[in-house]
């Protein structure tokens, strides 16, 4: 008989067992250890989110973990003194064994449960990872696996999309991942600019700023940023990371910013050969990126031209 629970310090290692079991095929999967699920999850503060017991659901099939849910509140300063904030599921997954026992839905009814008892006028899926468990809104590092920003839902997963669908979820974006082989294929150059070009260890600049002017990310981050400077002013950042954990010298670009009234000159291109460049020179193998048509239909455009091709499909609620 299928039980479920509220989280318990002492579900931890059946959580992870069963987080690793269900997710070692996924694209990007890192192995889950204790350590980061506390750190990451469990004891994560960013941005005053924070993870209620309450609000992670487990079910079991005697001592085994089949499924969960992990749902929340919204914490930003315009909800937190209102009296019907905002409620939002951040993770579910039930094993596709146990699907079509009602599970994924009984783990549902309890969340919206739980956020009407904490008075939530609504809930959304944070599909793009807002909240800082499941993704990487903290900074440039690699979400535990999905795209190069967060957990995900496979464009092909018909099963999960039409399950959200018939709960009033409609699909919001298309996502895609592309890739380019640094280890394989030539870097096309870039055409010659006035900008100047640098690397910061560890360290990224405010656009339109000086260079020497910080954004702060996790000290857990580790990366590097290619600074685009006209003038010694920051016109243009991109950042990128080592996918630690995954097989081979892979690296991800966490994000590729231009200053709007740049954008077109060159900029862009100029940036992306230099960061494919400095992967090359690290041994990289491979850079990874995520990207939005609907948001972004340029970046598409400069990723497919410079010669990144496409490895995974999204669908973002």
């Amino acid at each position: 008989m299928i039980r479920i629970t509220s989280f318990h310090a002492s579900h931890l290692e059946a959580l992870i067992t069963y987080w690793n079991r269900s997710f070692q095929d996924c694209h990007n999967f890192i192995p889950l250890d204790r350590n980061c699920f506390l750190r990451r999850v469990i004891n994560n503060r960013f941005q005053n989110y924070r993870t209620d017991p309450e609000g992670i659901r487990l079910a079991w099939d005697q001592d085994r973990v089949v499924g969960m849910i992990h749902a929340g509140i919204v914490p930003s300063p315009e909800e937190r003194d209102l009296q019907d904030p905002s409620g939002y599921i951040a993770f579910f997954h039930v094993n596709p064994d146990y699907r079509g026992a009602g599970i994924c839905s009984n783990l549902f009814s309890q969340t919206v449960t739980f956020l009407q008892k904490n008075h939530c006028r609504g809930v959304f899926l944070d599909g793009q990872c807002r909240s800082p468990f499941y993704g990487n809104a903290q900074g440039p590092f690699p979400p535990f696996w999905g795209t190069t920003e967060g957990v995900s839902i496979q464009g092909d997963d018909h099963d999960t999309i039409s399950f959200l669908s018939n709960r009033g979820f409609r699909p919001r974006y298309k996502a895609i991942s592309l890739s380019f082989p640094v280890s394989t294929h030539p870097i096309p150059s870039a055409r010659p600019t006035d900008f100047q070009v640098q690397i910061q260890e560890n360290s990224c600049p405010r656009l339109g700023e000086s260079p020497d002017d910080k954004i702060h990310y996790s000290p857990h981050a580790n990366y590097f940023t290619v600074v685009g400077l006209h003038q010694n002013r920051v016109l243009g950042t991109a950042i990128v990371y080592p996918l630690t954990g995954l097989q081979g010298n892979r690296w991800a670009l966490y994000e590729l910013r231009v200053d709007p009234n740049t954008r077109g000159k060159g900029l862009g291109r100029l940036l992306v050969s230099s960061l494919l460049n400095a992967v090359e020179e690290r041994s990289g193998q491979e850079v990874e990126v995520t990207t939005i048509p609907d948001l972004s239909p340029e970046a598409l455009g400069l990723y497919t031209r410079i010669g990144f091709t496409e490895v995974a499909h999204w669908t973002i609620f």
